[in-house]
């Protein structure tokens, strides 16, 4: 039965969970069970997704306790991260194409894979950005404690930054086709755009 499965060695997490895992994600995921509680494993591992070789694509965490992931394994495309009161990220993995952070009090995101294409970090303790990267389309910082963005991508396509402490946003792209910059410090002073 699944109860006898799940008291017996847990060495092959794939196995124990039912999920076919090729090895780096396997170890990725033995390092996030020595951290946390068996049925939040669980819960992870049901809304993330993986690829036909067991390869992890897409990794989902909400009200998760974990304070720092492990290294991810290659072709992660999507980091979501919501309401982890103790998380920080030092290192994301090169492949990732969407990251989302938010309701978190994380401070700080590590430098952005090039090939990031939407970030969302908002209601985050984040005061300051890192460089974008050029391929970024989408970014919401809304409702963190953020004074300054940095230059925008020129692919850019969407920017949500209400409810924050920017006073003047840069130069704005040109691809740019949504801009939501409501209560802000300088949310009716046309010139600061």
């Amino acid at each position: 039965s699944a109860d006898t499965v799940r008291h017996e060695n847990k060495s092959d997490l794939g196995r124990f969970f039912g999920i076919k895992m090729n090895e780096e994600t396997r170890i990725f995921f033995r390092e996030i069970l020595c951290v946390i509680e068996e049925d939040l494993i669980e819960e992870i591992l049901t809304y993330s997704d993986f690829d036909d070789r067991g390869g992890l694509l897409r990794f989902t965490c909400v009200s998760c306790p974990i304070t720092e992931l492990p290294k991810f394994p290659n072709g992660v495309l999507d980091i979501v991260c919501s309401s982890c009161p103790n998380l920080s990220i030092t290192q994301l993995p090169e492949t990732l194409v969407t990251l989302t952070v938010n309701l978190s009090p994380i401070h700080s995101l590590p430098e952005l894979p090039e090939g990031l294409e939407r970030l969302c970090c908002s209601e985050t303790k984040i005061t300051a950005l890192p460089k974008l990267p050029e391929k970024l389309k989408y970014l919401d910082c809304s409702g963190s404690p953020i004074k300054n963005l940095p230059e925008l991508p020129e692919e850019l396509e969407e920017l949500y930054c209400r409810f924050t402490s920017i006073e003047s946003l840069p130069k704005l792209p040109e691809k740019l086709k949504y801009l939501d910059y409501s209560l802000t410090p300088f949310e009716n002073d046309f010139e600061a755009i």
